[in-house]
């Protein structure tokens, strides 16, 4: 698996990983998100939280095309330029939210789910 890393902060109250990457199995595209610490506690009663969104295997060129100029993208190649774009763009705290808001904007279907 060739994970990339969208955030990584580390507080006395929270730590919070943000990572990309191609699942192995089913071809998707994960942003997996985790955050562990008292503050999560405070916010959801226990003391951390996992969450990602995953893009379909099939969706994956249509996120490609939305986040690229370059619209004709060798499909050997898409998976690595794929995790490039998601880390040039999404590479915050919010990476999560803000790549499902694009994915809906863009019409590119994503599943979130999450477990406390």
């Amino acid at each position: 698996m060739n994970k990339r890393s969208l955030y990584h902060c580390v507080n006395p109250d929270i730590t919070i990983d943000i990572d990309a990457y191609i699942d192995a199995e089913t071809g998707d595209l994960v942003i997996e998100g985790y955050d562990i610490g008292p503050r999560v506690g405070e916010a959801w009663g226990d003391s951390d939280y996992e969450y990602w969104l995953r893009i379909g295997r099939d969706d994956k060129p249509a996120l490609y095309n939305s986040l690229s100029t370059d619209q004709h993208c060798d499909p050997v190649q898409l998976d690595g330029r794929l995790l490039d774009l998601v880390v040039e763009n999404f590479s915050n705290n919010r990476a999560v939210s803000l790549l499902e808001e694009h994915c809906k904007v863009h019409q590119v279907p994503a599943k979130f789910s999450s477990y406390v």
